[in-house]
């Protein structure tokens, strides 16, 4: 026979299970957002870095 405390104890069961995955999941993707936020920054930095060194030069004068 199936009791009220067994059913209580497997959606305990569940619920864990369920919290443990999405944890996992939420810390996944945060772990891959710095990596792109990185990569981004580090080329963004890199280009300014050349643009810096071959970007042309451009005197304005007023007439």
């Amino acid at each position: 026979m199936i009791t009220r405390d067994d059913i209580e104890a497997k959606a305990r069961q569940i619920e864990e299970a369920v919290t443990d995955t999405g944890d996992f999941v939420r810390s996944a993707a945060m772990r891959n957002a710095l990596g792109w936020a990185g990569a981004l920054a580090a080329a963004f930095l890199i280009g300014r870095r050349r643009a810096r060194r071959r970007g042309a030069r451009i005197e304005i004068h007023r007439l």
